[in-house]
């Protein structure tokens, strides 16, 4: 995979949690944090769906 390499701090219990995350996975610490990462980007498309649809639902009910 291609990319740039990042460097990130951690708290102690987020690092321990990742490490056996990753452990129980069988993938990288890195591959954890991709993975939390694109699960945060499609909830925020939901979130941002969501909010056109109910915008939409406003303005079709004022017409």
């Amino acid at each position: 995979m291609a990319g740039q390499r990042t460097i990130i701090t951690l708290p102690d219990e987020d690092r321990t949690w990742l490490e056996s995350y990753s452990r129980t996975y069988g993938i990288s610490m890195a591959e954890g944090v991709r993975r939390a990462l694109r699960m945060l980007r499609e909830d925020q498309e939901k979130d941002v769906y969501r909010a056109l649809v109910e915008q939409t639902r406003n303005t079709s009910a004022s017409a």
